[in-house]
């Protein structure tokens, strides 16, 4: 019965304070991998109803000390990939921030804005990279920081689940304290994870205090102190936490004892002055060896730093022949045999290191959406779907473009790409709020699709997908598919799961091979210079549907078919506009035709949806798996509400 009033009470405050913004936030997930340097990649999943009022999104960082934030990226539930500002304007109208986002800088730390867009139900990919928010201390390694701070718009449901990007996180190797809201804690599957038990209040956050065993990361920053004695009794005291099962003597006084101080009756000559005067000589010694320590740890560190540069620099040589990116030979032929996802698997793993290697810039941008035309645009030239216009249903009169879909042939199992994979780095991706559910999908998804993890099992899970939605007639109408999806979201969950694994990185850098980079990023600089390098009567004419296809993966597919156009403008493929259009969240059809969402944004926004999506039984099994936490030991249990303090991040995020 407390629980229950407790809960209307939410539900009664809550709506008070999220009507001024015309928004509510449904569900919030965040996930952090921690890379070795001590630096972490976070993603926040935001799902969230947008209303008539404000303009943009925020998320406020405060007391973030040396932690830098940097490599900005946002989605959509379009696919859209938001322009990236460094300097953030605020007074703008919502139609002018639209598809942007960016950095805001003030007094107190940063801020990361998107555009809200327009209204309705929405989900929102914000990516981004903290630098140095794992340091070394004596003991221990880890860090105290908020990571949601509902002051503006508190969330229904929110999680933080953190990860290493090598290794499995464990009792044995780490020990987990959480703060500011009413929820449970625990390790998972090599995580350990903050979860919420019910709507937030606009008074909570939640803020993780993570403790690393020396060795398990090589943080970039050394700090000369205890984490016990800084970090960990600061955020636990007064916290529900016991000092003592902590670690930490619950009696040790941190004043300087009085002997030192010569107090006490009878002293006379020591008096209130001169006992700090002593004070300061007694002191100076030390002052002057700590000095001395800082001075030789921030040159030992800047070198190590520089250390840690060059070395990663010469990984990144090495993966590219010993040569910068600009001096890798052209590839002309297909990459890679023509296999479209290991070209995708490494064009990701290669995106991820240019953001991770610092030192050249490489310029890789791979994501998901260019699989997805890349993948149409081969099923369109196989004939496997067909463009045709169609006039029935047209109040105009005026023909509509649409797809017709040809029925699917399954072939033979093969072996699957995944064959040749660490399973712990593909367990490692991020595939949304499932993650954590008792019933693996991942590995569900896996053994599902068994013997069609490859380009010709994807290519027809794709089509019999659009296949199905398009009904009876084989033309798939305009938002046939997004209605299909949400009448059948588990039948689409499989798929989705796979095609998210096999652009998360899964390849390690260990795994990948010269040869195969040398191919795939030869082919793009090939691309990227069709027209100064290409002549008219080239040998590779007969292959340009193909080039098209990978210049999709690339993200270049309309400079692509421009260039082949200058050279080639008789080839009859080449004159029709490309049917898809990855990044604009819309396109228009050709002449005489309507505007409508390209099928790359309702692929996008297809697959985020079933991703996310959880059923009414697992949803039950999730919250049951939960109630066991609370009354478990060890670490796994419930959060303390107090607490916490002394943590980085934190300012409040949401809408306005």
């Amino acid at each position: 019965m407390k629980k229950t009033l407790i809960l209307l009470a939410f539900l009664l405050i809550l709506p008070m304070g999220r009507v001024r913004g015309g928004s509510v936030l449904h569900k919030l997930d965040i996930h952090v991998l921690l890379n070795d340097d001590g630096s972490a990649n976070v993603t926040e999943i935001r799902q969230v109803t947008i209303g008539d009022e404000g303009t943009e999104g925020f998320i406020t960082f405060n007391n973030m000390g040396d932690i830098t934030l940097s490599q900005l990226h946002v989605t959509d539930e379009k696919g859209i990939s938001y322009t990236v500002e460094t300097d953030w304007d605020v007074q703008r109208t919502r139609q002018q921030k639209k598809n942007r986002c960016g950095y805001r800088h003030t007094d107190q730390g940063v801020e990361l804005c998107w555009g809200m867009g327009d209204p309705g139900s929405r989900t929102y990919v914000i990516s981004y990279t903290l630098t140095n928010l794992v340091k070394a201390y004596n003991d221990y390694d880890g860090f105290c920081h908020s990571f949601y701070e509902a002051a503006n718009t508190a969330a229904y449901e929110a999680s933080v689940r953190i990860s290493l990007d090598h290794d499995s996180l464990t009792t044995a190797n780490a020990a987990l304290w959480t703060f500011g809201y009413h929820g449970y804690k625990r390790f998972i599957n090599g995580t350990c994870e903050a979860t919420t038990s019910g709507p937030m209040s606009e008074q909570e956050s939640v803020i993780v205090l993570l403790q690393l065993k020396k060795g398990l990361l090589h943080p970039a920053v050394a700090k000369p102190q205890s984490f016990s004695e800084t970090l960990k009794r600061r955020a636990l005291e007064g916290s529900s936490y016991n000092l003592t099962d902590a670690g930490l003597d619950d009696n040790v006084s941190r004043s300087i004892p009085t002997s030192l101080l010569g107090s006490g009756p009878g002293r006379g000559f020591l008096t209130y002055l001169s006992r700090r005067a002593f004070l300061l000589v007694s002191l100076a010694p030390c002052l002057l060896v700590f000095l001395i320590y800082m001075v030789r740890s921030i040159r030992k560190e800047d070198k190590q730093k520089e250390l840690i540069r060059q070395q990663r620099k010469e990984k990144l040589r090495q993966l590219m022949g010993n040569q910068p990116y600009h001096e890798v030979p052209y590839f002309r032929n297909i990459p890679l045999n023509g296999n479209l996802i290991i070209s995708a698997e490494t064009l990701s793993a290669l995106d991820e290191m240019s953001i991770r290697l610092g030192g050249e810039r490489i310029n890789f941008r791979f994501r998901l959406q260019y699989l997805y035309q890349a993948l149409l645009l081969r099923m369109l030239y196989t004939k496997q779907i067909q463009i045709v216009h169609h006039n029935d249903n047209n109040p105009n009169n005026t023909p509509q473009q649409l797809f017709r879909i040809q029925p699917p042939v399954k072939p033979q199992p093969a072996p699957d790409i995944t064959d040749n994979l660490h399973a712990d780095s593909m367990m490692g991706a991020e595939i949304g709020s499932n993650a954590a559910l008792p019933n693996n999908i991942k590995n569900e998804a896996l053994r599902q699709m068994k013997g069609y993890i490859n380009d010709a099992g994807i290519l027809y899970q794709l089509q019999k997908l659009l296949y199905h939605a398009a009904g009876g007639d084989h033309l798939l109408q305009p938002q046939e598919l997004r209605q299909y999806v949400h009448d059948n979201p588990t039948q689409l969950r499989h798929l989705s799961t796979i095609l998210n694994i096999l652009t998360q990185k899964t390849i390690p850098e260990e795994q990948l091979q010269k040869e195969n980079i040398l191919q795939v990023v030869g082919f793009l600089r090939y691309l990227r210079d069709f027209s100064l390098v290409a002549e008219r009567n080239i040998h590779e004419t007969h292959l340009w549907k193909e080039y098209l296809v990978y210049a999709a993966l690339y993200g270049i597919a309309e400079q692509v078919r421009s260039d082949m156009h200058k050279i080639a403008p008789d080839l009859q493929f080449l004159n029709p506009p490309l049917p898809f259009r990855a990044g604009d969240g819309g396109e228009t059809l050709g002449q005489g035709t309507e505007e409508r969402p390209s099928l790359i944004s309702e692929l996008s926004s297809s697959f985020t949806f079933t991703l996310n999506y959880v059923t009414t039984d697992e949803k039950q099994q999730y919250q049951q798996k939960l109630a066991e936490l609370h009354s478990s030991s060890g670490e796994s249990g419930t959060s303390s509400y107090h607490g916490g303090t002394g943590h980085s991040g934190g300012g409040g995020s949401g809408f306005r």
